[in-house]
C-alpha cells in the first residue's frame, strides 16, 4: 500500500513539475518565429489595403471633377493655400497645388494622411462668361502628358527599362497621392512637409510641370535615377489618375452643357 502511494505521489509529482527552462526556450522561441513571420504578411496586407483605399478615393476625385464641370462648365483650380477651397481666377493663375477637397465635397486627404495633389490645364478651367454655359468645346484640348517608363519599341534589339512611354497626352487634370513615403507631400492634420523627392526621380518629375508619370513602385536606393539606365531607380510610390477629354467632352454632351 505504502509503495502504491509512493508511485502515485512519484508520478503527480512529474507531472506538476512542468517546462524545464530548456523547453520553455524551446517554446518562445517557436513562438517567436511564427510572430515574426505572421508580421510581415500583416505589414504588406495593409500596405495593399492603404494603396486600394487610395485608388479608391482618387476615383472618387475623377468623378467629383467630373460633376464639378457640369455644374460650373469648368474645371476647378488648384487649391494653393490649402484652406480646401480652389484660388479662382481667369484662367487659373497657378494651375498646379492641392485638390480642392471643400468645393469638390470629399476627404481633405487620403488614407495616408497626404493632401492630394492636382494640376489642372488652363484652358478647361477658364471661367465661361455669363451668357454661355461653358467655354469648353470639342476643340479645347489640355496640356498635361502623362507617360510611363520602359522599353523604346522604336529601337530593335536594344532593350531599356527607362524610357519615357507616353500613355496619355493633352489631359485635362490629374489628381494623384504621394503615397506611403510621402515624398513632396503635405500632411492635412498638421500641414508639415514630408521628405523630398530624390533629385532625379519621377517623383520630382510629378511635383511640377506637365509631365506626370505613372509606374509600378520601386524601394528607395542610393545613387538613383529614374532616367539613366546604368543606375538603379530612385522611390518611386506615387498613385495617379487623369481626365480623359473624351469623356469631359461626352459627359457634358449628354447632360446638355453642349450642343
Amino acid at each position: 500500500m505504502v509503495t502504491l502511494n509512493a508511485t502515485v505521489t512519484s508520478t503527480f509529482a512529474r507531472r506538476a513539475r512542468g517546462f524545464s527552462l530548456v523547453e520553455l526556450a524551446v517554446v518562445l522561441l517557436i513562438v517567436g518565429l511564427l510572430l515574426g513571420g505572421a508580421m510581415l504578411p500583416l505589414s504588406a496586407q495593409r500596405e495593399l489595403r492603404l494603396a486600394a483605399d487610395t485608388q479608391r478615393q482618387l476615383e472618387e476625385a475623377r468623378e467629383a471633377l467630373l460633376g464639378f464641370v457640369l455644374t460650373k462648365g469648368r474645371l476647378p483650380c488648384p487649391d494653393t493655400d490649402d484652406d480646401g477651397f480652389e484660388n479662382q481666377a481667369a484662367p487659373c493663375t497657378n494651375v498646379e497645388g492641392h485638390l480642392p477637397h471643400v468645393d469638390l465635397g470629399i476627404a481633405r486627404a487620403d488614407p495616408y494622411g497626404w493632401r492630394l495633389h492636382y494640376r489642372v490645364a488652363s484652358d478647361y478651367a477658364k471661367q465661361p462668361p455669363d451668357e454661355k454655359p461653358t467655354l469648353i468645346d470639342a476643340n479645347t484640348e489640355g496640356d498635361i502628358f502623362v507617360a510611363t517608363r520602359g522599353d523604346n519599341p522604336a529601337t530593335a534589339g536594344t532593350v531599356e527599362s527607362k524610357f519615357q512611354r507616353k500613355l496619355a497626352d493633352k489631359i485635362p487634370a490629374v489628381v494623384w497621392s504621394v503615397g506611403a513615403n510621402g515624398h513632396g507631400g503635405v500632411n492635412a492634420d498638421s500641414g508639415a512637409s514630408g521628405s523630398a523627392a530624390d533629385a532625379a526621380s519621377d517623383e520630382a518629375l510629378n511635383l511640377a510641370g506637365t509631365t506626370k508619370i505613372v509606374r509600378p513602385a520601386t524601394p528607395a536606393s542610393d545613387a538613383c535615377s529614374d532616367t539613366a539606365e546604368g543606375s538603379p531607380p530612385c522611390a518611386f510610390d506615387d498613385l495617379l489618375i487623369w481626365l480623359s477629354p473624351h469623356i469631359v467632352y461626352n459627359r457634358m454632351v449628354a447632360a446638355g452643357r453642349l450642343p
